[in-house]
């Protein structure tokens, strides 16, 4: 999980043990966790990326805000009771969206190591004496994407270039051999 990712779970987390506490006389912690909650939310949200994966995170901190503001509004403290049923659903969502960001992490590659900067080519080679196995036309001639990465010496004016060009063609491709849909593999696109 990423440092947004794990503040919200952990906020989340203190606004469960404050709701399942039953502190109903003390109103502005809940109010102050609900406000952090969707602040943080939203920031990760905007900074970090959507995941799917935190959606159930993301539905949590809507509801347990939602459940603050008709606190607020009623002007009474909810009762524990009723609480207590929802409890169960709400540490569901929590565990359910955890899990789904620990079994699905976007992937943190090291960095270049050593002295030099990395550059790195890419060419779509063709041969023609060859054909192509994996087309359905049997007449296409063989083709090979290669990609190499070298120590260079740069000069400031180059762009930096994507680890993996384009991404979406890649995460679709992966998704297909797998069998999944393509969303489900979104985080590689971070």
């Amino acid at each position: 999980m990423r440092s947004l990712e794990i503040a919200l779970a952990a906020v989340l987390l203190l606004q469960l043990l404050f709701a399942a506490a039953g502190w109903r006389r003390i109103v502005w912690p809940g109010r102050a966790l609900a406000t952090l909650t969707l602040l943080i939310s939203g920031i990760q949200w905007g900074w970090e990326g959507f995941r799917w994966q935190l959606l159930p995170l993301y539905a949590l901190a809507g509801l347990l805000a939602l459940r603050e503001w008709r606190r607020w509004r009623s002007h009474t403290p909810l009762s524990t009771s009723r609480w207590g049923k929802r409890a169960w659903w709400a540490v569901g969502l929590w565990v359910g969206g955890v899990a789904l960001a620990v079994l699905l992490p976007v992937p943190q590659w090291p960095g270049p190591t050593g002295p030099y900067a990395v550059g790195t080519a890419s060419w779509a080679l063709t041969d023609t004496s060859r054909r192509e196995i994996y087309s359905s036309d049997p007449d296409q001639p063989r083709r090979l994407m290669v990609q190499v990465w070298y120590p260079a010496a740069p000069t400031g004016e180059e762009p930096l270039a994507p680890w993996l060009a384009p991404v979406d063609e890649q995460i679709r491709a992966v998704a297909q051999s797998g069998g999944l849909p393509p969303w489900m593999l979104g985080q590689l696109r971070y």
